[in-house]
């Protein structure tokens, strides 16, 4: 088996077809640019926390060839992930950095993050939270709403973005 763009004579008939017909797929066809969004916690040289939003491009990949071009936006490099069920009445008001950096997105729930200059943003299920507060004064951490939370949080390793 061969992917787009090679040699499809091993391929079966409808995937050959569907190769040749993804080569032939014009750029105008993924002109459109698509974009994500997500936000950063980080700490400034002071150790004061911080919130800033973050857009990136996706650019179309051969993702899953013989399968159409996806849009994609490589990230960070990750060390590992793991699910993290925070209970409604979880208490993380005490002023905390992020012990890692790590990327989050919420899969169900709510929780509210306010950073030590006071600004607060709520993180409902399907957003992405970039967490580079290791140090200084830190944030604090809320699960609103009546629904535990569960997010996935994806270990990175130690380089931030800036």
């Amino acid at each position: 088996m061969t992917v787009a763009g090679g040699d499809d004579r091993r391929l079966p008939a409808r995937a050959a077809a569907a190769s040749a017909a993804l080569r032939r797929v014009s750029t105008d066809t993924y002109a459109k640019t698509y974009k994500a969004r997500y936000i950063r916690l980080y700490a400034d040289e002071r150790g004061e926390s911080h919130f800033a939003d973050v857009e990136v491009d996706l650019e179309p990949v051969e993702f899953a060839p013989p399968a159409a071009p996806l849009n994609v936006a490589a990230l960070f490099p990750a060390q590992r992930s793991s699910l993290v069920c925070a209970p409604v009445d979880w208490d993380g008001s005490v002023p905390h950095p992020s012990p890692h950096r790590q990327l989050m997105c919420t899969l169900r729930g709510d929780y509210e993050v306010t950073t030590s200059d006071g600004s607060v943003r709520r993180f409902p299920a399907g957003s992405l939270l970039l967490l580079e507060d290791t140090t200084g004064a830190g944030h604090t951490t809320r699960v609103v709403g009546a629904e535990d939370l569960l997010v996935i949080a994806i270990t990175l390793g130690d380089e931030e973005s800036g």
